[in-house]
């Protein structure tokens, strides 16, 4: 039986301050607390380093509270909630080093006698350790015993490839956000990830039998309404839609992030939207994955999370807000590029962390996070 919680945190002694009483009262609050104070999160994210101790400490102790502030953590270090970079840096340095800590002396202790590290703090340190390093592998290990995905990963599908950074988004990562999205989102769905077969691509026909299955009532979308699916194609994900704006007038679009789709690609999803009644597919795409190998998963998460914001179902809104994430993405510096590979990835094994826990107390309502900094949400017009 591992032990639920980590020692008490005691904070230094400091001036008195504003901040030191907003300490003192976090570290008062009782454990069935669900919330972080906007203090205490205010001064995390300018990188202060006794309220990043503070929650980390809180976040191992396996209560309400506790899991608000691992949260908090994740979303940070995943690129949301306003993080810089160097913030983003800082607590993947922060969390593979509390996970050395306590490794290094769980290996000393009685199973009964030793302490249990968050799992979204296991996620976030898993992702800063390199190949199949000694650390890796402990990591991983911890994380089968503490089960933290439940059965949305399988049990031999949790190795040291868990925190590749070339690993291919799974089907049931995306359907979670989907999930999340579903429930926030008025105007659009987004259907359960589909992967599109070799002979149905070379076949070139889509029938209304196809068409259901793939995106179910597109055929009688109601105006003012969009629905979507990541489809995959050729082990390349790829997120497609059909729409219809408040005048009842039908559009189909894709968003892809390799510079340019492969023609059968583009033949299948024209034939697809042909079948929804749109002639012609508008298809977005950007040279995105130069440094985020296999991650064309993440970018479709991206994509449907800006979707999903639009106050509007509007092709041409829907499309200048997707270009806008290609470009500013683009612009970006390889670093930056890099770290939005790694640290998205964490975000989604959040989603799988957040299922799996509420799917065992019995409840499918998921965390929902503000967008990463690449975002803007659409404001109304007027």
């Amino acid at each position: 039986m591992i032990a639920n919680t980590l020692p008490a945190f005691s904070p230094p002694v400091l001036d008195p301050s504003p901040l030191q009483e907003e300490f003192s009262a976090f570290l008062e609050l009782p454990d069935t607390a669900h919330q972080v104070s906007w203090k205490i999160k205010d001064a995390v994210r300018r990188n202060n380093s006794l309220a990043t101790e503070l929650l980390f400490s809180k976040a191992c102790s396996g209560s309400p509270l506790g899991r608000a502030s691992a949260s908090f953590l994740l979303a940070l270090y995943s690129g949301k909630e306003g993080a810089s970079n160097d913030l983003m840096l800082q607590l993947g340095k922060d969390s593979l080093k509390l996970c050395e800590i306590v490794l290094s002396r769980n290996a000393r202790k009685a199973s009964s006698d030793q302490w249990k590290i968050a799992p979204k703090i296991l996620v976030m340190a898993g992702l800063e350790t390199v190949g199949n390093s000694q650390v890796r592998s402990n990591i991983v290990q911890e994380i089968k015993e503490q089960e933290i995905f439940g059965y949305l990963i399988e049990e031999n599908q949790i190795d040291n490839s868990l925190f590749g950074l070339n690993r291919m988004i799974t089907d049931a990562e995306l359907n979670l956000v989907s999930a999340r999205l579903n429930d926030l989102t008025q105007h659009f769905h987004f259907n359960d990830a589909r992967k599109v077969t070799t002979e149905a691509m070379a076949s070139g026909e889509i029938d209304q039998s196809a068409l259901q299955q793939l995106l179910p009532y597109v055929a009688s979308i109601a105006p003012n309404s969009g629905r979507f699916v990541p489809l995959l194609m050729d082990d390349h994900w790829i997120l497609f839609g059909i729409g219809s704006n408040t005048s009842g007038e039908k559009f189909a679009m894709a968003f892809s992030s390799l510079e340019e789709l492969k023609p059968h690609h583009a033949e299948y999803l024209n034939a697809l939207g042909g079948a929804a009644g749109v002639s012609h597919s508008l298809m977005i795409t950007g040279d995105l994955q130069r440094h985020a190998p296999n991650a064309c998963g993440l970018f479709v998460t991206q994509a449907m999370e800006r979707i999903a914001e639009c106050y509007e179902v509007n092709k041409d809104s829907i499309a200048s807000d997707l270009e806008q994430f290609i470009d500013s993405f683009q612009q970006s510096d390889w670093q930056e590029q890099s770290l939005f590979n790694r640290n998205g990835r964490a975000g989604l094994y959040g989603v799988l962390i957040d299922a799996a826990a509420m799917r065992d107390e019995g409840t499918y309502k998921i965390e929902h996070q503000h967008s990463d900094p690449y975002s803007q949400k659409k404001q109304p017009a007027g």
